[in-house]
């Protein structure tokens, strides 16, 4: 009797201790959804190595990805990571060694959408698809991402993407005042093609300067949408960077969202200004 109530006892304390441990993992993360970092890796290589997973298990040796593959650290390159189920995201931007680790949410049926940020690629490189999907759940998640030569001509050596670079930001104070001093913010925007549906343009991420780019060369046409997930207008101005001159832009609250939908005067790069009033997402 006495080893059967001790056992009861212990039994009792393991449990409650991982009661307490999930409670507290819970409160940690606000929502009650656990966190796991994983490991990312971006590559430009000259030929096609497969499948990369940075994770470990069957990954392809560093030494085979630069000797068999003339491979390179993809340094600079971004990553925007997110699931808009949950109103969650993240972005990744490598280093030197073209990698970085991004802190997701864990589950084997917690689906991250992943966008990679074309501004940031070099000119005459491209990943199979621009947009992909991950999981993060076992001890060998990770998600790798190769970059490969595109087109038969090689870029010139200064050759740069034209961008359409956009600074999201709040007041500092609260106030929502027009001239109030500015703070970045974070916050996912998407560029599309206007006139179009948004559907499958991707949702990137702002730095922590609360900046973030994108390659003009997938917007075509007269005008472009800038989708934000606010529900009160901004105060926005576009600018196209070479004349200096401010572009013709106006708020649309449409089917898909609501977007600033600007009107390019040339092809060169244009930067924005948005200056968010309310709550990020509200």
């Amino acid at each position: 009797m006495g080893n059967a109530m001790l056992r009861a006892a212990m039994l009792l304390t393991f449990l409650l201790g991982l009661a307490s441990a999930l409670v507290g993992l819970a409160q940690a993360q606000g929502d009650g959804v656990p966190m796991s970092e994983m490991p990312v890796q971006v590559l430009y290589c000259e030929e096609d190595p497969g499948p990369v997973n940075p994770g470990g298990g069957r990954a392809i040796s560093p030494d085979t990805l630069r000797n068999e593959f003339d491979c390179r650290p993809g340094a600079g390159v971004a990553l925007t990571f997110s699931n808009q189920e949950m109103g969650w995201f993240a972005r990744c931007d490598m280093d030197a060694e073209g990698e970085c680790t991004v802190e997701t949410p864990v589950g084997p049926e917690v689906e991250l959408d992943v966008a990679i940020h074309m501004a940031t690629v070099e000119p005459g490189y491209a990943p199979e698809q621009p947009i992909g999907t991950a999981v993060n759940y076992t001890e060998f998640a990770g998600y790798g991402v190769v970059l490969l030569p595109v087109g038969e001509t090689t870029p010139a050596p200064n050759a740069e993407r034209q961008t359409l670079a956009v600074n999201v930001a709040t007041c500092k104070d609260g106030s929502n005042a027009a001239g109030c001093e500015r703070q970045p913010a974070g916050a996912l925007v998407q560029a599309s093609a206007g006139e179009a549906t948004a559907k499958g343009y991707p949702w990137l991420a702002t730095n922590d300067e609360g900046w973030v780019s994108f390659d003009r060369a997938g917007l075509k046409g007269d005008s472009i949408d800038l989708m934000l997930q606010t529900g009160t207008e901004p105060r926005f101005a576009c600018t196209d960077v070479e004349s200096g001159k401010r572009l013709e832009a106006e708020w649309i609250e449409g089917r898909e969202g609501n977007f600033i939908r600007l009107t390019p005067t040339s092809a060169g790069e244009i930067t924005c200004d948005v200056t968010l009033l309310g709550e990020v997402g509200s």
